[in-house]
């Protein structure tokens, strides 16, 4: 199991992408930044701003979708590099960290389907996006520390 993971340099590539998109999910929502050198014509299996489009071209700025590739491809990379030091017992913690984080993810989503509604449950559902990996992360990393001490 251990050679379905990624070289341990690839969490330094992982952890860059993942700021890169962090700051730029800020400025396009905190300060509406889209530089016109990213309005291009894209291929669209479905857009719909002013006109709706169908398996055709549209335009549109990439920055907020560089934002999202870059957040969500830095977690997964972080995600799955390994450790300096993989172990049976770090695969160990990452089968358990992964249990949580879908259990913990899920009764988040079970929570919000109950008391979230409107606009802020779209909300909530497009955060979905990077919840499962950050929470594993988070347990992941609380493990180790934790098998690192005993």
């Amino acid at each position: 199991m251990e050679k379905l993971f990624l070289p341990y340099r690839f969490k330094f590539i992982g952890y860059g992408l993942f700021l890169a998109g962090i700051i730029s999910g800020y400025l396009v929502l905190e300060h509406h930044y889209m530089p016109d050198f990213l309005d291009v014509p894209v291929f669209a299996v479905h857009s719909q701003y002013v006109k709706k489009t169908v398996m055709g071209m549209s335009q549109t700025n990439l920055m907020d979708d560089f934002a999202l590739l870059f957040t969500l491809t830095g977690l997964l990379l972080v995600m799955f590099s390994k450790n300096r030091n993989e172990t049976p017992e770090v695969m160990g913690l990452r089968v358990k960290a992964i249990f949580y984080a879908v259990l913990a993810n899920s009764f988040f989503i079970i929570i919000s389907i109950l008391f979230i509604f409107g606009i802020g449950f779209v909300k909530i559902a497009f955060l979905q996006l990077f919840t499962l990996p950050a929470i594993y992360l988070v347990i992941f990393r609380v493990l180790m520390l934790r098998s690192e001490k005993t």
